[in-house]
């Protein structure tokens, strides 16, 4: 048990004071047997003395040996009594430079706790039952969402309202009175940590699933696979004369690599984690580094196109995001990646303690795939109709940007190989059913074959509608 600062000087004072007397005590009885011994030897030396010393001294020695020994114990205790005196006198000194030390020691952990005190209550550090807010499905109640502008998946209206892909798909798995938007829009460069810390439940943007971002948050399953392009300056002198998706991804990195080419990245995003593993940009070239907060696909194309400050010969971005650009419309700049060779998985981000919460959403995912023509396709299609900017595109090339089928030559790319991204997609509705069923039910509830849960004897339609 622990004690407090005084009453610990207080038992070093005791402890050094019985180790004091302990040794004064010894020192005593030394003395005394050396008396003994002194007064004993007065009886073999009085003959000597008798013979060769003057007879009155002898006489007064042998009258009295009792006074020469007391004398003798008188001169022992002066000796010990100084001795004693400057045994305490050190103690003293050092148990005041002790009390002197910790005063001082006690002042300096009273202002660390004061520091301590002052920093917590400015961290937004979430409690832990706070953190774990569903335990079970039946629990969730309400929903707060971060959101980022990433158009089409999200936008924000004149009023910084937030709609789009994103929203919509959250109000068909959770219901619109469920869901309650963050007041103020989160940002690319702090939205990972806002979520894990607690912030909000999860990110109503669908975002990319990455190995960094994946350490901190969990990710859903995926809702597609966006394709990633490459992108050059038509006419570039090695990787632009075979013209338009003519390279492999292989190929393309292996050239790039012996070339060691020019590029910019935007900081976290897909772009900068490409440009790390294989076109050798490293965190310390800050100089071509794009704000995340600031920059964009478009930003990126420019670099390439040349209309920015930086020289820069490839860069890799998100196929849909660089064809609202007008240097890759107007070919300019070009994909030089075959279609879907570079497949990255988008999904729905929350906190890896809220795996109800997760497991929730993907069965209600499944449930939008199997039960619309297209499934989250289809949602996406929509919404971008409601967008002017937008509707000229077709589901075909919705399927061509957003992919749900997954071609063999396809790279799906490693992210984080989380429970909810893998490597290699299942290509069969009954198979992602499977997957999303064993992390939401315990294993002996599933039923190995079909969709019939035996063991609780309910239909899985029904479960959905249960929901």
């Amino acid at each position: 048990m622990k004690q407090s600062a005084p009453k610990l000087a207080e038992a070093d004072r005791k402890d050094a004071k019985g180790i004091n007397w302990h040794s004064t005590l010894l020192w005593g009885i030394i003395g005394v047997l050396l008396n003994l011994i002194l007064w004993f030897l007065t009886f073999l030396i009085t003959p000597l003395v008798n013979k060769e010393w003057p007879t009155k001294f002898g006489e007064f020695l042998i009258t009295h040996r009792l006074l020469v020994g007391l004398v003798g114990i008188l001169i022992t205790s002066v000796f010990w009594i100084v001795k004693v005196r400057r045994q305490n006198n050190d103690l003293r000194r050092s148990l005041t430079a002790a009390e002197n030390s910790l005063s001082s020691t006690r002042q300096r952990l009273a202002a660390a706790e004061a520091k301590l005190a002052t920093i917590e209550s400015t961290m937004p550090t979430p409690k832990v039952e706070e953190i774990i807010r569903f335990r079970r499905f039946e629990n969730i109640e309400k929903i707060v969402y971060g959101h980022i502008a990433y158009s089409p998946l999200l936008d924000h209206d004149e009023a910084g309202r937030p709609y789009g892909v994103g929203i919509t798909l959250l109000e068909m798995i959770f219901g619109h009175n469920r869901i309650e938007a963050l007041d103020i829009k989160a940002l690319w460069s702090d939205f990972v940590d806002e979520l894990a810390s607690g912030q909000y439940d999860i990110v109503a943007t669908p975002i990319f699933e990455t190995r960094e971002r994946s350490t901190k948050i969990a990710f859903c399953s995926p809702m597609f696979y966006s394709n990633i392009g490459l992108y050059v300056k038509k006419g570039h002198k090695v990787l632009g004369r075979s013209g338009e998706n003519s390279w492999s991804f292989d190929e393309a990195i292996e050239t790039l690599q012996r070339m060691s080419p020019k590029v910019v990245a935007i900081a976290g995003e897909i772009s900068g984690k490409m440009a790390l593993k294989y076109l050798g940009l490293t965190p310390e070239d800050k100089s071509k580094w794009l704000d995340p907060n600031r920059a964009s696909v478009a930003s990126l194309i420019k670099a390439v196109n040349g209309e920015g400050k930086m020289e820069c010969e490839v860069v890799f971005a998100e196929v849909f995001q660089a064809e609202q650009t007008e240097a890759v419309r107007a070919k300019d700049v070009i994909n030089i990646l075959k279609p879907k060779a570079l497949l990255y998985p988008v999904s729905f981000a929350v906190r890896k303690e809220d795996y109800v919460l997760r497991r929730y959403i993907n069965l209600k995912l499944l449930q939008i795939e199997e039960s619309l023509p297209d499934g989250v396709l289809k949602v996406i299609f929509d919404e971008m109709q409601k967008n002017e900017h937008y509707r000229h595109y077709t589901l075909e090339d919705i399927k061509r940007f957003f992919v749900r089928d997954y071609p063999a030559p396809g790279i799906k790319h490693d992210v984080g190989q989380t429970s909810t991204s893998p490597k290699e997609p299942p290509t069969d509705n009954k198979e992602s059913r499977d997957v999303a069923l064993q992390g939401f039910f315990k294993p002996d509830e599933v039923a190995s074959s079909g969709t019939q849960i035996k063991s609780i004897g309910i239909d899985l339609n029904d479960a959905f509608a249960k929901a």
